[in-house]
């Protein structure tokens, strides 16, 4: 029964890091389609840049909560949350900002929200090339989901499911793994990543008795899947079955320097290093925006490609508590936006010297 819930756990992570609040309502983006393909793909990279800048943040949060490595075979599981912060200047946008070809706002004060902002119905006016020539069609923008609202802050949090093993030379493998599942309005996402965390105070002569630990990671995260982005405005032509649909992909990468040191039951630590994301959003399938029906039809197939790409340092610091085999841990990192970090995670290690660890009756000679 154990196993069957730690199966079940990750499926419900990414359900909830997906589908409730984010992914699940992202087709709202494709209503910018009926601005022509050229402005639809600025204004939808606008609407969307903070929630893929704070999803991919998140994704690079809960790779740790020590420096210290694992004996060859010890191993831990983990759960962590990571909420990632946006500024006010985050929840709005101007288009008048995007260097438009042939869309305006119509009213307003010139912003509108993005994914993460308010609820607020926007208008706009564009000219647009059909068969009889130029027309000026007027449509509903995309609302924001108003996180602020749904979560009492400005921000997003991404659920993460990690397992790490000792392999040897004091040098951990890190998985994460979720199968690609089914999730409601979302068609399908799942999540693989990779990394290796390994002591480099072991190469260091002068500080291999020092009290502290000492490492360096390396993480990759992968997440993919599908979205349906069916939605009235925009039907399909007649007779057309392929799906309406938009694909991501996120390409997460983290390295950092650790350091850790335990005192009892209460362990502190940090970490340096470069973050960096690279997603990708193709928007499938065919839209009618203007004349249905008509031999004025206007239809975008295969309309978009967006790309996105955030590089920074991140600074992490964190403490943890203890309790024989469970540790239960907090960190704040900043990376161009303030996360935080809470986790829980079951460690275990070879018993070798009496019931007790050997690495662990070092550790505690040392710290006397």
């Amino acid at each position: 029964m154990k196993f069957f819930y730690l199966r079940l756990l990750p499926t419900l992570l990414i359900t909830a890091a997906l589908a409730h609040d984010t992914l699940a309502q992202a087709n709202q983006f494709a209503k910018f389609l009926q601005a022509g393909t050229a402005d639809a793909s600025k204004l939808t990279s606008a609407f969307l840049n903070p929630v893929m800048e704070g999803f991919t943040y998140g994704v690079n949060g809960g790779w740790y909560h020590t420096a210290r490595a694992h004996d060859r075979l010890g191993f831990d599981v983990s759960i962590t949350a990571t909420g990632v912060f946006f500024p006010s200047s985050s929840l709005t946008f101007r288009p008048a900002d995007l260097d438009l070809d042939n869309t305006v706002l119509v009213g307003g004060n010139g912003y509108v929200p993005t994914m993460i902002g308010a609820k607020t119905e926007t208008t706009y006016e564009s000219t647009i090339n059909t068969p009889g020539g130029p027309e000026t069609i007027t449509f509903s923008g995309a609302q924001g989901m108003n996180f602020a609202d749904r979560w009492l802050v400005k921000g997003m949090t991404v659920p993460m499911f990690q397992a790490a093993v000792g392999i040897g030379k004091k040098t951990d493998a890190k998985l994460r793994f979720i199968p690609t599942i089914g999730l409601g309005s979302v068609t399908r996402a799942g999540l693989v990543g990779l990394g290796f965390q390994h002591d480099i105070k072991q190469h260091i002569s002068a500080w291999r008795d020092k009290p502290f630990d000492l490492s360096l990671l390396a993480g990759y995260t992968r997440v993919a899947g599908e979205i349906r982005t069916s939605i009235t405005e925009l039907p399909r032509p007649e007779g057309d079955t392929k799906p309406q649909e938009t694909t991501f992909k996120v390409h997460s990468f983290l390295v950092q320097a650790l350091i850790s040191k335990q005192y009892r039951i209460i362990g502190l630590y940090g970490g340096i290093g470069f973050n960096t994301s690279r997603s990708l959003a193709d928007v499938m399938g065919s839209y009618i925006i203007f004349g249905q029906g008509t031999v004025n039809e206007v239809v975008l197939t295969d309309p978009l490609s967006l790309k996105f790409r955030e590089n920074s340092v991140r600074i992490t610091a964190g403490g943890s508590l203890n309790f024989g085999h469970f540790t239960f841990y907090g960190d704040y990192s900043y990376q161009g936006r303030s996360g935080v970090t809470l986790g829980a995670a079951y460690r275990f290690e070879r018993e070798t010297n009496g019931g007790v660890n050997e690495k662990e009756v070092k550790v505690r000679k040392r710290d006397k």
